[in-house]
């Protein structure tokens, strides 16, 4: 947020009034998207979750306890592609990554968090 301010203060030369008006504004919306963020990822996550036990009902027990080995493996995937990810933001814009918290909860049987 504070290197698009600096950018807009330089384009826009505001005022001593007008700067912390729009870093207010700046931060509650920042604050609105990360909640539409985090929001949508625990959706995404539930509807995953639906999918899984859909397509594990239909399984037999073999295939059952590979499916779950796959999800494991579906999901530490997952877990890197986020760290990643939020590594490659935090040094772009500098802000900190969304924290473990913010992370929607693992399916059932999945491996821990790699550290962040």
């Amino acid at each position: 947020m504070e290197r698009n301010m600096e950018r807009m203060d330089r384009a826009l030369a505001f005022t001593p009034e007008q700067r912390p008006q729009v870093e207010a504004v700046m931060r509650a919306t920042g604050e609105e998207l990360a909640k539409l963020r985090r929001d949508s990822r625990e959706v995404t996550f539930q509807r995953i979750r639906s999918m899984n036990a859909k397509i594990e009902a239909m399984l037999t027990p073999a295939q059952s306890a590979k499916f779950a080995d796959y999800q494991k493996e579906q999901f530490e995937r997952m877990r890197r592609h986020q760290v990643e990810r939020d590594q490659r933001g935090r040094s772009r814009s500098g802000d900190a990554p969304p924290s473990p918290e913010d992370m929607p909860e693992p399916p059932d049987n999945a491996p821990p968090a790699p550290p962040r």
